[in-house]
């Protein structure tokens, strides 16, 4: 399934990101304010009003079996 979300900015889209706890960062090299920055005004900047966001929801079911 694809859920599309939209925001009034690029930065409401990273502070909802934030808010459900994924703004940690688990390997490679954190953007720099000023790199940040640059992406927001980017990204806002191609869009016409707001930014519009697509997840791909994928569901997975995991059953151990201890009989083993």
């Amino acid at each position: 399934d694809t859920i599309t979300r939209e925001h009034e900015s690029a930065r409401d889209f990273f502070d909802e990101l934030g808010s459900l706890g994924m703004d940690t960062l688990k390997q490679g090299r954190q953007l720099s304010s000023k790199e940040m920055s640059l992406l927001i005004d980017h990204w806002d900047s191609s869009t016409e009003g707001k930014v519009s966001v697509d997840y791909h929801v994928v569901f997975l079911a995991v059953k151990r079996d201890f009989d083993s």
